[in-house]
């Protein structure tokens, strides 16, 4: 594909980081090719939250029904404190991951953590992540500029005003997104 006054890549941009006491750091970032935020998805999932039974019709109080398949529909506790304790680490862990990639190739910020094999497991992304954390805490980096980092990644990416708040609600959040009776079945529930 050609497009007129255009090169191939993805966009370029810069953010300045500022500390009190410090001098301000510029880092050029780069947006996020198409596909890299799936599979940053697919390497730290959005964990399951636990059961608490089944689904149950409000009136009848019978168990409610898929009605594709049939099969009864586990409810789930969102609220429970560890499942929101993991939904919010997946979002850091997914968040440092995508600074990451946005930074490849940055002069000024290099990571001493080498970066997992592309088939490596989830606990060795996870890891990986909790690295990078670590690095960016050791050098004094707070939420405030994770969030500048992370939305000036979302701005280059052409990600919509709405889906920026939404990302940025999601990283600063401690609620659940939604209650849901259904979702994916954990291993209990098919048991």
């Amino acid at each position: 594909m050609k497009i007129q006054g255009m090169e191939p890549g993805v966009p370029r941009g810069e953010v300045t980081l500022t500390w009190p006491g410090r001098p301000p750091l510029v880092l050029e970032l780069r947006g996020l090719a198409i596909g890299v935020d799936d599979r940053i998805r697919e390497i730290i999932p959005q964990p399951t939250p636990p059961s608490r039974g089944l689904a149950l019709d409000p009136k009848s109080r019978k168990p409610l029904r898929d009605p594709a398949t049939g099969k009864v529909i586990p409810a789930y506790d969102v609220y429970d404190r560890g499942y929101q304790a993991a939904v919010r680490k997946a979002n850091a862990r997914r968040m440092i991951l995508m600074i990451a990639e946005a930074l490849k190739g940055q002069a000024k910020l290099t990571f001493d953590t080498p970066e997992p094999d592309e088939g490596a497991k989830q606990a060795v992304w996870e890891k990986y992540a909790d690295c990078l954390e670590a690095e960016f805490a050791a050098y004094g980096f707070a939420e405030g500029h994770v969030a500048q980092l992370i939305k000036a990644v979302m701005e280059l990416t052409n990600v919509s005003p709405e889906e920026l708040e939404e990302t940025r609600e999601a990283f600063l959040s401690e609620e659940p997104e939604a209650e849901t009776p259904g979702g994916p079945p954990s291993e209990a529930d098919e048991a």
